[in-house]
């Protein structure tokens, strides 16, 4: 993907939402695999390629739709991704997750 005129990407967000794994009524907390998860997004934090992260409650509820966190991460889409391919729910299918460049100004 290009970036607009006038602006740079090396900021990313990644969107996760339940993915075929996922129980309805079930809290985040007691989903399978939310444990390694959480220690996956602490080592990428621990390592400064992720700044920002996690669970969109209040925003789930006012959009009535199906998002359970968002990630900012110091790195581009692509590597983004990369990473969060390796996250164990991703892996499993408890969660499905979408990669988008967070473009910022010059």
């Amino acid at each position: 993907m290009s970036d607009p005129a006038g602006v740079r990407s090396m900021i990313s967000i990644a969107l996760l939402r339940p993915g075929p794994r996922w129980v309805l009524d079930q809290p985040l907390g007691d989903q399978d695999d939310v444990g390694q998860h959480f220690a996956y997004m602490d080592e990428l934090a621990g390592a400064g390629t992720v700044t920002h992260g996690g669970p969109l409650h209040a925003l789930n509820d006012l959009l009535k739709g199906d998002l359970v966190a968002l990630v900012v991460f110091s790195v581009t889409a692509d590597r983004a991704a990369e990473l969060m391919q390796l996250d164990p729910t991703v892996r499993s299918g408890l969660m499905a997750c979408d990669v988008l460049p967070w473009y910022q100004s010059r």
